[in-house]
């Protein structure tokens, strides 16, 4: 059973490119780091592909600072905004797969 699970294992990730296995895990590693509530730095997260970026975010202390950007498989903007605290502040955009903007929001935070 162990000798299934190996070659199934073994099969799965010789499936995926070096590239792309070295993008999930800093992924997966960065993300561990955010869950501990002490994780300070950036945190970027790819669509499946690995080429094209779908987040962005910024850590201190634990908690959501700075500026948030994410965007469409076809690279272009789709949400960009920023946190303060884990909180949205400022002016908030929202784009179409076109760019064009479809809405924005004035979120007021009083921390």
């Amino acid at each position: 059973m162990k000798l299934i699970l190996v070659i199934s294992v073994f099969l799965l990730f010789s499936c995926v490119n070096k590239e792309q296995q070295s993008i999930n895990q800093n992924t997966i590693m960065l993300l561990q780091k955010a869950e501990s509530n002490l994780y300070t730095g950036r945190i970027v997260q790819y669509y499946f592909d690995g080429r094209q970026k779908q987040f962005v975010e910024k850590y201190k202390g634990g908690s959501k600072n700075g500026w948030y950007k994410s965007w469409h498989k076809n690279g272009r903007i789709k949400v960009i905004g920023k946190f303060s605290k884990d909180h949205r502040i400022g002016v908030w955009k929202w784009f179409r797969e076109n760019g064009q903007c479809e809405y924005q929001y004035q979120y007021k935070y009083q921390g």
